[in-house]
């Protein structure tokens, strides 16, 4: 009876801390086991991230990056990988905010985070601060020396330093004949020069041996068009549109090679469907104007040359169109205003190829050359990029009172009185 009694007793006693016991035992194998999944999930995007950018993939790598740091936000060494990514995608702010998160974990930097730091400020446009460090690298044989020469060579296209450029990239190339980043950014260079032959050239190399290199498609099939290669334009972005079939450019630029052989009635098609989404699209306006211009409407061709003026005053391709529509519509008074600033657009056009392709090339160092291009870019609705070559001016000359007066106007216009007020006392008196 005690015993039936008992040890029924003692046993509902038991189970529960033995049970209790065993769940403490599979919840903490569970964590662990969570936790190595989340390492193990980490490892994989950080080397998915590192084989992207080794294709030259940085938005690839960069979203792969992303899921990496929800398990290693504190790793210096995937915030520098994350910054690489984001410097060559061009998000030169994101590769800074990287730079700095994993320098507040590095005590001392290491080696390859100044690099990373160098080539960073190379891209920005710093390039006397770091030019020095770099060049002697990409000659002596170290280990990252393409990747540096890709820095260089991207710094030197933004300061318009272009013959520097161009022989970066073509040691880039003997040292990398089959890298299709650096046919790519060499396409891009003679895309800056208006080089479209060349440009066309180097593109088609980009995607012979990366298919999947959208950007350098597109480079491709404009730099066609530009040379007036039309038929061999439409199937790169026919490709194109369908990855990206909501892309409005995309529809616009096929739209225009469409127009140019004849295929009259599908372009209009393409910008019709472009501007039911978007009434105020700029590319979509101005490619119907010159459509209905071609076809003898010279009235429509007014009309969406008009709406394309309306969003944009400055559009050279608008304005030349309304000048032939009026003329075709026999009011030559209005032809003739239009005529005088189609002439005002063409000449502002002149001297910032004079200046970004031919003078500043041959004087990087001279402030008062990107001072004048700034001058030019206001004059042709780019006040923004106007900026970026005053600053870089008063890097040059940091008492160049031109440059510090611009920059004045365009802060307070742009409501920064602070701002406007530091560069109007570095001008001097009575500016």
């Amino acid at each position: 009876m005690l015993r039936r009694v008992v040890l029924p007793r003692l046993a509902r006693l038991r189970r529960p801390r033995v049970l209790s016991a065993v769940a403490g035992v599979l919840a903490a194998v569970a964590v662990l086991g969570y936790a190595g999944g989340r390492q193990a999930w980490a490892w994989y995007h950080l080397r998915a991230a590192e084989k992207e950018l080794g294709r030259h993939h940085p938005q690839a790598a960069a979203r792969h990056l992303d899921r990496a740091l929800e398990v290693w936000p504190d790793s210096p060494d995937v915030r520098r990988l994350a910054a690489r990514a984001a410097r060559q995608a061009g998000d030169l702010e994101a590769a800074r905010t990287h730079l700095l998160a994993g320098q507040q974990h590095e005590d001392p930097p290491s080696d390859e985070s100044i690099l990373e730091w160098a080539m960073y400020r190379a891209e920005s446009g710093d390039l006397a601060g770091v030019e020095a460090f770099l060049r002697p690298k990409v000659t002596g044989g170290h280990p990252d020396r393409v990747l540096i020469a890709e820095a260089l060579a991207r710094g030197y296209m933004k300061a318009l330093r272009l013959l520097d450029a161009l022989a970066m990239l073509e040691g880039w190339l003997r040292e990398a004949p089959t890298d299709p980043a650096a046919y790519s950014l060499r396409g891009r260079l003679w895309t800056q020069v208006r080089a479209f032959g060349r440009a066309a050239e180097d593109y088609d190399a980009a995607v012979r041996l990366d298919p999947d290199r959208a950007a350098d498609r597109l480079g491709l099939a404009l730099a066609l068009i530009e040379v007036s290669r039309y038929e061999e334009a439409i199937p790169h972005l026919e490709r194109l549109r369908g990855e990206k079939p909501d892309d409005l450019d995309l529809a616009t630029y096929l739209a225009f090679a469409l127009g140019r052989v004849g295929r009259t009635d599908e372009a209009i098609a393409l910008l019709d469907g472009v501007l039911a989404r978007d009434p105020d699209h700029l590319a979509a306006l101005t490619g119907r104007a010159r459509l209905d211009l071609e076809s003898g409407r010279d009235a429509d061709a007014e009309r969406y040359a008009r709406r394309a003026l309306a969003v944009n005053w400055y559009d050279r391709s608008a304005a030349h169109v309304l000048h032939q529509a009026l003329v075709g519509l026999g009011r030559d008074a209005e032809a003739a205003q239009a005529k005088a600033r189609l002439q005002e657009l063409d000449t502002l056009q002149v001297k910032y190829y004079d200046l970004a392709n031919r003078l500043i090339p041959q004087r990087p160092t001279d402030a008062d050359l990107q001072y004048q291009l700034g001058e030019v870019l206001v004059g042709m609705g780019k006040p923004a990029e106007a900026e970026g070559w005053w600053l870089s001016a008063l890097k040059i000359d940091p008492s160049h009172a031109k440059a510090h007066r611009a920059l004045a106007d365009y802060y307070e216009s742009t409501g920064r009185p602070d701002l406007a007020a530091e560069h109007r006392r570095a001008a001097g008196p009575g500016q």
